[in-house]
């Protein structure tokens, strides 16, 4: 910073004109004082600086007309501070010339980084006429016929030690200029005197604008004391700064390395710049990761011990069930088996039945012949007699099979369950407790009132037998509760309220053995003469018949506790609906088709009993003839989906096109079922699947005629 700094002030102050204003920039004091006494004894006003950073703060105030440069400085370089000049609009006309003893030993291309001649160090007076020559170059306007060689080489002998010295620095300059980390040069100050293009790609500016800036001005504000904590404390020793905590530059993590460099009583900072940003990005993306399948690892755990514990909660759960299962299971074996047991003996009632007529009638032909012969028609009416019997029998055979036709209304357990208990007290013999917990908020059920006295008054008489001699206790409980629909599986079900039935005695009891027999017909445990063996299969299909289920259940020496299971009617309009669906009828015309003799007729005597006007045919044809005859006046069409020639959804066409607003419904069996909007796209009313039932039938028909 020397005697330049005090010149240039000096200089600032003076109102004397100089003939031209030059900058002398060279480490060496010696070549300074001449430089400085010869150029001003030619008239010129001279400045000196005896390095690069120092020769970029005169120019920052000094516009020269001339700049001599040597190439071989410290801090900056005379080739780097050529470039920088060249980059500087206010030094645009400045005239650079090198002056340099290397130029010797190597070839040299000044023109390339920014200069306009150069003159070889040689004796100073070949150096001073050289620069006088050049100066009367300038002065004629002759600046471009000025040699682009290195100008004095002739008369100064190359050095070897010199030129081999210059090769070991061209190649560090080109191992530099190749590095991929940035290495830069600092003043104590921390003002970057020289670096590599690598630096300068992390700084983000060209080498030329980094040149005497001070590093902190390319960091923020939360680096910059770290980084001159760093400097101050620097020794021998490398400090890196970035790897523990991050460190940017430009958005960009970088690692600094920073050591203290002592070279001629002079000492610099030497900073290499790593850019580990790619690393510290898949570090952090690796932690993330990590961080992430830790907390899924986690949740895992929790959702594993979580289920676990709903296992274990599970496993304790249907092990307490496993009980009733068996229990269900076993009832609906017994189910299956009544079901079973049913059908045959409906088989058996119908065939019967015919046979019991035949008797009966040709019975009471024989009265009529032998009515004057006392003994005879008198054995005849006993054959009658027994021909009553045994129509009685019919009838329980046929209400176990549940084909007996029952009359269903909404009906409450509890007040039927009154008036026969009122009745059993005044006949049980005085030994015999009667016990009564019935819950009178119970809802209703749809039963036949009668037959539900029937269940109540056999249950009963059966516990008073089992409690006959020594007495005991009968208790009769009602109670509301929620189970699985009956013939549901599985622990999804939903559950659905039932009234519940419950008559408990202490009486005898019945053996294990028997209690899968307790329901077959003509089963009992009674003495001879004392029982049919009927009462408890009677009891069993009345039950069925009401969509119930009946069980038994006891323990030896403690008596028998029969359970009976009535489905609770819905609330409000829905006992209303279930009543309604069974006596859904009308007298609308309608027009039946089906190619099976069978299902036609049954179709035809259902909708007849329900009070309608029923026109029967066996094929599409004759039920297009039939229609057209009519001229459309039925209020509705069944037909059946599967007929030769014409089927239902085309016969539905046919009769569209003949009446559009004709209602109809369609029935199919399972081999071809229509959805919704297939029927909708056909304008049929109504789907009616195969095989139907009466209430079923009914409340299509009286859907589709009400709209």
């Amino acid at each position: 910073m020397g005697f330049g700094r005090l010149i240039l002030a000096n200089w600032l102050n003076r109102d004397v004109m100089m003939n031209k204003k030059i900058l002398v920039v060279d480490n060496s004091p010696v070549i300074l004082r001449l430089m400085e006494n010869f150029l001003s004894r030619e008239g010129h006003y001279v400045l000196c600086a005896v390095d690069g950073l120092e020769a970029l703060e005169i120019l920052q105030k000094f516009r020269p007309d001339v700049i001599f440069v040597d190439l071989v400085m410290p801090k900056i370089p005379g080739e780097k501070l050529c470039r920088v000049i060249k980059t500087m609009p206010e030094l645009a006309k400045a005239y650079v010339i090198v002056l340099s003893a290397v130029a010797v030993e190597q070839e040299l291309d000044f023109a390339s980084f920014g200069a306009h001649a150069c003159i070889a160090k040689g004796p100073f007076k070949e150096v001073e006429k050289h620069i006088l020559a050049l100066f009367a170059s300038l002065d004629r306007g002759e600046a471009d016929q000025v040699s682009k060689d290195v100008i004095g080489t002739e008369n100064v002998f190359k050095r070897i030690v010199t030129e081999e010295l210059l090769s070991v620095k061209k190649h560090f300059d080109a191992t530099l200029v190749h590095m991929h980390e940035g290495f830069l040069e600092l003043t104590p100050a921390g003002q970057i005197v020289s670096l590599n293009p690598a630096a300068a790609r992390l700084l983000g500016e060209t080498e030329e604008k980094v040149l005497s800036r001070h590093l902190c001005e390319f960091f923020d504000v939360t680096h910059v004391g770290l980084l001159k904590d760093c400097c101050a404390q620097l020794d021998g020793r490398p400090v890196s700064l970035g790897e523990e905590q991050p460190f940017m530059l430009n958005g960009r993590y970088i690692l600094m390395t920073l050591f203290c460099l002592a070279e001629y009583e002079q000492n610099s900072i030497i900073v290499i710049f790593q850019d580990i940003d790619d690393r510290k990005r898949a570090e952090q993306e690796l932690k993330s990761h990590r961080d992430h399948l830790e907390y899924l690892v986690e949740q895992r755990t929790s959702e594993i011990i979580s289920q676990h514990q709903s296992l274990v909660k599970e496993v304790q759960r249907r092990q307490k069930i496993e009980v009733e299962k068996q229990k269900l299971e076993a009832s609906l074996r017994q189910t299956h088996k009544m079901e079973a047991l049913g059908t045959l003996a409906a088989g058996i009632a119908h065939d019967f039945n015919n046979i019991l007529t035949a008797v009966i009638g040709f019975t009471e032909l024989c009265q009529l012949e032998v009515h004057d012969r006392q003994p005879l028609y008198d054995n005849l009416e006993q054959v009658k007699k027994a021909g009553r019997r045994a129509r009685d029998l019919i009838k329980n055979i046929l209400t176990f099979s549940r084909k007996k036709e029952q009359e269903f209304h909404p009906t409450h357990v509890q007040i039927a369950l009154r008036e026969v208990l009122k009745l059993l007290k005044a006949s049980v013999q005085s030994n015999i407790h009667i016990r009564e917990d019935i819950d009178v908020e119970c809802g209703p059920i749809l039963a036949d009132t009668t037959q539900l006295h029937q269940i109540i008054l056999n249950l009963c008489t059966n516990a008073f037998y089992a409690m006959r001699g020594k007495g005991g206790v009968l208790t009769v409980r009602l109670e509301e509760v929620e189970r699985p629909r009956l013939g549901s599986e599985g622990d999804s079900v939903p559950l659905v309220k039932f009234v519940k039935l419950t008559i408990t005695d202490t009486g005898v009891g019945i053996e294990p053995a028997l209690l899968e027999k307790i329901f077959d017909p003509y089963f009992s445990t009674k003495e001879p003469g004392e029982g049919t063996g009927m009462g408890l299969a009677v009891v069993h299909g009345i039950v069925s018949s009401h969509g119930g289920q009946i069980t038994v259940e006891r323990v030896p020496g403690e008596g028998s506790s029969f359970a009976v299971f009535f489905p609770e009617l819905p609330s409000g309009e829905g006992q209303k609906n279930l009543v309604e669906h069974r006596l859904m009828k009308g007298s609308e015309s309608i027009l039946v088709v089906d190619d099976d003799a069978a299902i036609l007729d049954a179709t035809t005597q259902i909708l007849q009993a329900l009070g309608y006007q029923v026109h029967a045919v066996g094929n599409s044809k004759e039920a297009l003839q039939v229609f057209e005859a009519c001229n459309g006046e039925f209020d509705l069409v069944i037909t059946d989906q599967e007929m030769p020639g014409i089927n239902g959804t085309e016969l539905a066409a046919q009769l569209i096109v003949l009446r559009p607003d004709v209602s109809i419904i369609l029935c199919t069996g399972y081999g071809q079922y229509l959805s919704e909007e297939q029927i909708q796209a056909f304008g049929i009313k109504h789907l009616l699947l195969k095989p139907f039932y009466f209430p079923e039938l009914a409340s299509a028909v009286r859907k589709v005629l009400d709209g």
